[in-house]
C-alpha cells in the first residue's frame, strides 16, 4: 500500500510529536531529580544551622551518606548538638528503676505515681531522645562493664554541686544498684563498687568500677581545688583516688549554678581545668576527662497537681503527674523564657539566664585545648541542648532546678555511656 502525500505528512508530524514528547519527558525528569536532590541539601543546611555547636559548612556540599560517616567519625564532638524528643513507652519499661529505696524528694513522684491503661509509668520517663548525628546507646550493666574493660577504666571521679550527684545516683540506679534505705545526703557521696564479670580463657573472674562523688559547690571549693592544684595543701583522698590508680581514671566534672556572674564562673571553671592538667604526667595519661555543661532551671515548671493523699503526706510534695511535654525545639525554649519578666527571677537563681554564656565560654576554652592538643584532654558532655527542653519531670513547683529520678537526669547516663563507647575506637586512646 501506497502512502499519499497527505499519509506521509501525517506520519511525519506524528513521529515528530512523539519525539518531542519523549524528549520533554527525560528533561522533566532530570530536573525533578534535581529539584528534590536540592529540596533535601536544604532541608539538612537548615538543619544544621540550629545547632549552636554544629561546625560551620564549608563551600563544598556533601552526600548524605558523607555526611553520615562524617558524624559517626566525629560523634564526640556532634552527640546531643540535634535532635528531638519522642514518646516510647516500650523505652519507659525498661529503664524503670528496680527501687527508688526510701529516702529524699527525688523519688517521691515514682512512689506516689498511679499508673493507668493509658499511662503505665509517669510521663517525663516516656521520652526517649533521637539524635540527628549519632545514636545514643542505653547503658545497660553489662555493656557499662564492657566499656570500661576495653579501656581499662577501674575509678570514676564524678566532680561538681547537686546535679552531678543526680547523676551519679542515676548512673547507680540504671546499672541495677538500688539506693540503700535510710540514704541521706552525705550517703550520696559514699564510694560505690560496681563488680564487673569477664571470662579468662574460659575462667570467670571479677574486677570493679568505682564511682566517687566529690561534691563542689561554692566558688571556696574551687579555689580550694587550685591550691591543691598548686601544691600549697595536702592531697586529699580525692585527688589521691585519681592519682595513685594503676588503671585508667574518668573524671566527670562541672561548676556553674553556685556562681553568681560571669567572672566568678570563669574563675570556678579555670580551677577545675588546673586541678585536672595538674596531674604528674605518668597519672594524666591515665585519664580520660569530661565537662559537663550548666543545665538551668526551668521557672513555673511543671504545674502543682496533688491528690488528697499526697496532701496528706506532705502538701509541699507534687505527684508530678502532669500533661507536660518536652519542648519540641530550641525556639520553643527560647519563647517561654520572653514570656518570664526578669523581676520573677529571684536573686538566687537570677543566673539561670546567664547558664548559656558560661557554656559557651568553657566550649570554647576546651575547643582551644584540643587545637593546642593539651593534655589530659577534656571531652564536652553535650546534655544542654536536650536538657533545657525538658521543662517536664522537674521536682516540684518549688524546686524547678533538679529533676525526679526516673526521667530527664537518665539521659545524661546515656549520653556518658554513649561518649565512653566512642573512646574505644577514638585515636586519642592507645
Amino acid at each position: 500500500m501506497r502512502l499519499t502525500f497527505r499519509s506521509k505528512q501525517s506520519f511525519r508530524l506524528a513521529v515528530l510529536i512523539l519525539l518531542i514528547l519523549s524528549l520533554m519527558m527525560s528533561l522533566y525528569s532530570n530536573i525533578d531529580i534535581t529539584v528534590n536532590i536540592d529540596e533535601k541539601l536544604d532541608l539538612q543546611s537548615v538543619l544544621s544551622s540550629t545547632s549552636s555547636t554544629s561546625p560551620p559548612s564549608g563551600a563544598k556540599t556533601e552526600t548524605k551518606e558523607e555526611r553520615s560517616v562524617a558524624a559517626k567519625d566525629n560523634c564526640l564532638e556532634l552527640r546531643g548538638s540535634s535532635g528531638r524528643w519522642v514518646q516510647d513507652w516500650q523505652y519507659a519499661n525498661r529503664s524503670q528503676y528496680r527501687s527508688h529505696g526510701s529516702y529524699g524528694t527525688d523519688h517521691l513522684a515514682s512512689q506516689l505515681f498511679t499508673p493507668s491503661k493509658e499511662t503505665p509509668f509517669r510521663l517525663s520517663t516516656s521520652w526517649r531522645w533521637q539524635d540527628d548525628n549519632c545514636p545514643v546507646s542505653e547503658i545497660t550493666n553489662r555493656g557499662f562493664c564492657r566499656v570500661c574493660e576495653k579501656l581499662g577504666v577501674t575509678r570514676i571521679l564524678i566532680l561538681g554541686d547537686s546535679l552531678n550527684l543526680q547523676f551519679t545516683m542515676a548512673l547507680k540506679s540504671l546499672l541495677g544498684f538500688s539506693p540503700k534505705s535510710g540514704y541521706g545526703f552525705n550517703g550520696q557521696l559514699r564510694q560505690t563498687k560496681i563488680p564487673c564479670y569477664f571470662s579468662n580463657n574460659g575462667t570467670k573472674e571479677i574486677f570493679h568500677v568505682t564511682l566517687m562523688p566529690y561534691r563542689r559547690s561554692p566558688l571556696t571549693d574551687f579555689d580550694y581545688l587550685k591550691s591543691e592544684a598548686l601544691n600549697l595543701t595536702t592531697p586529699n583522698s580525692y585527688r589521691l583516688f585519681v592519682q595513685n590508680n594503676p588503671n585508667q581514671t574518668v573524671i566527670l566534672a562541672n561548676t556553674g549554678p553556685w556562681m553568681h556572674n560571669k567572672n566568678e564562673y570563669r574563675r570556678a571553671f579555670s580551677n577545675v581545668v588546673h586541678w585536672i592538667e595538674s596531674f604528674p604526667v605518668i597519672a594524666k595519661k591515665k585519664i580520660y576527662a569530661f565537662y559537663r555543661p550548666s543545665i538551668p532551671g526551668h521557672l513555673r515548671c511543671s504545674p502543682p497537681i496533688l491528690t488528697e493523699v499526697d496532701q496528706k503526706i506532705n502538701s509541699s510534695y507534687i505527684k508530678n503527674m502532669t500533661t507536660e511535654s518536652p519542648y519540641q525545639n530550641y525556639g520553643e525554649y527560647r519563647e517561654y523564657l520572653h514570656q518570664i519578666p526578669l523581676d520573677q527571677y529571684s536573686e538566687e537563681i537570677k543566673n539561670w539566664l546567664d547558664f548559656e554564656d558560661y557554656n559557651q565560654y568553657s566550649y570554647g576554652v576546651l575547643q582551644n585545648r584540643s587545637r593546642e592538643q593539651q593534655e589530659p584532654k577534656i571531652h564536652w558532655l553535650n546534655i544542654f541542648n536536650s536538657s533545657v527542653l525538658r521543662k517536664d519531670g522537674h521536682i516540684s513547683s518549688e524546686d524547678c532546678l533538679h529533676y525526679s529520678y526516673g526521667g530527664p537526669v537518665d539521659w545524661w547516663v546515656h549520653f556518658f555511656y554513649s561518649m565512653l563507647g566512642d573512646l574505644i575506637e577514638s585515636p586519642d586512646v592507645k
